[in-house]
């Protein structure tokens, strides 16, 4: 006699908590989690495997940035455009530093805020509003940079009355309503 639907199968096989056709790719991504030049801390290394096979990025920066993106994966707080502004310091960096350390300051907070999505450590909503954050510091940062750099050139516009016009940027949609996605 057959079993219903509602009746529990004994001595069934356990299924792997990874698809037959990941086990491959699971094993190279833990061949290559070993070869990191740094260990990684405990509670670290067991999400590492699972957010590796999900997100090549998250695993592409560890590989190349791994001190830093373990400093930051550790560190539990939110991310805020302020603590993301005195991590990535800009003044009296040259063009060549600043454009160099805005993008390095992304790879890291986008791997961050994956890692800490993929291995369930934070809300949708938290991932949404630090990705909102991480946008909100790139772009004024990227602002404050500019403005800097051509204020010995050009001087800032001015009102009627003689005060400085500061250069405004309007966000809308996603990114103004605190909800950015990848």
């Amino acid at each position: 006699q057959r079993p219903s639907r509602h009746t529990p199968i004994v001595n069934a096989p356990s299924i792997p908590a990874v698809p037959a056709v990941l086990l491959e790719r699971l094993r190279r991504v833990t061949e290559q989690i070993a070869e990191l030049p740094v260990q990684l801390p405990a509670e670290l290394a067991a999400s590492a495997p699972s957010v590796a096979l999900a997100s090549d990025f998250a695993f592409a920066v560890l590989q190349r940035h791994p001190d830093e993106l373990i400093a930051r994966l550790l560190d539990r707080e939110p991310v805020t455009a302020l603590r993301l502004h005195e991590l990535t310091p800009l003044e009296g960096a040259s063009e060549v530093e600043a454009m160099a350390a805005l993008p390095r300051r992304r790879q890291i907070e986008m791997a961050r805020i994956a890692w800490h999505d993929l291995a369930g450590w934070a809300p949708l909503e938290m991932s949404l509003a630090e990705l909102s954050a991480l946008a909100d510091f790139a772009i004024v940062a990227t602002l404050d940079y500019a403005s800097a750099a051509l204020a010995p050139r050009w001087p800032a516009p001015r009102n009627a009355s003689g005060a400085p016009l500061p250069l405004l940027t309007l966000a809308m949609g996603k990114l103004g309503g605190g909800e950015l996605n990848f």
